[in-house]
């Protein structure tokens, strides 16, 4: 007799309970796709009628979304009845106020608030929102609709929960410094971040010391020797560069004498006394506001690493209120 052909390999056992749950899974996903694409087919023949009820009725068949009541809103807008409009609108912010979508929704209310003539009631729907949610846009938003309507009152109330916010938690400061900056605040985002360069971060202190440099170079000394220190911490970052930069900056308004210890003193050895994150590259078209959003914010935005660099003086900005 030959040689014993050794053990035969069987293919493992199938989980029929698994398979199961699978097909289910699979079933549900393409019940839901098809749900997703009749209703889309029947808002868009409804909207094709051009019978304005009719597609509002079929648009509130399904209110699991603010989109939907913005639709309508718009809908009744373009059909002239705005007293509507702001109804429907009022109604799907009460019941969505803080999904991805509420804010269009939001805009829009206040938008037609505004247009008839009632302001304390659109002022009020950004107030409420920053009482909600309490941070720089949601007060960016508020100070937008001030500048609006021609009344800065409440910005005083909404600058103040933001410095108590920072005072609990000095984790906060840099909202309270976006925030000091939006509305010309200058002086107290700049003695807030110099101050707490560490909390306030690498990205919002360098735009605060590159609009400062050219009208007080003494004062951007020590935030631009932080930034240099974060940077020749940071093993990716381009140090060089960004120690030249600064010691061209610098130069004018340091003694020569000083230099070789200036120098000595930002050793790559020496460490940040602070974290700071690695700085990004501006683009090359710079906003007003620095493009510093953090993640879970409206426009936020991977960065990619840069180096310090000298702009030239950016012109003064009167201020939208004063506190």
């Amino acid at each position: 007799m030959g040689e014993p052909l050794g053990e035969s390999v069987l293919p493992a056992p199938v989980d029929r309970g698994e398979q199961l749950a699978e097909r289910r899974t699979l079933a549900t996903a393409v019940a839901y796709l098809q749900q997703f694409a009749v209703r889309d087919f029947r808002e868009q023949l409804a909207e094709l009628t051009g019978n304005v009820d009719h597609y509002i009725a079929v648009l509130a068949e399904d209110l699991k979304s603010p989109e939907q009541y913005r639709k309508i809103a718009r809908a009744l807008l373009d059909a002239d009845r705005p007293g509507e409009a702001i109804d429907w609108a009022g109604r799907g912010l009460a019941h969505h106020p803080g999904t991805p979508y509420s804010d269009r929704l939001r805009d829009l209310l206040v938008d037609l608030l505004i247009d008839e003539g009632q302001v304390d009631a659109a002022l009020e729907v950004r107030v409420t929102e920053f009482n909600r949610h309490p941070v720089a846009a949601t007060f960016r938003a508020l100070a937008d609709t001030c500048d609006r309507v021609g009344d800065t009152t409440p910005l005083a109330a909404a600058l103040e929960a933001l410095r108590a916010r920072a005072t609990e938690n000095p984790l906060r400061l840099r909202e309270l410094v976006q925030a000091l900056d939006s509305v010309g605040l200058d002086e107290e985002a700049w003695s807030t971040a110099a101050a707490h360069p560490g909390v306030v971060g690498a990205h919002l202190l360098h735009f605060l010391v590159e609009r400062r440099e050219a009208a007080r170079p003494a004062e951007v000394l020590g935030p631009y020797r932080f930034l240099v220190r974060a940077q020749l911490a940071d093993p990716a970052s381009t140090a060089t560069t960004a120690l030249s930069d600064c010691s061209a900056a610098c130069a004018p308004y340091t003694p020569q004498q000083a230099t070789p210890r200036a120098s000595s003193a930002i050793s790559p050895n020496s460490a940040p006394s602070t974290s700071a994150r690695p700085l990004s590259s501006p683009s090359s078209t710079k906003p007003d506001w620095p493009p510093d959003v953090g993640p879970g914010e409206s426009g936020y935005q991977p960065r990619s690493s840069f180096h310090l660099r000298s702009n030239a003086s950016r012109p003064s900005r009167p201020s939208r209120c004063r506190y």
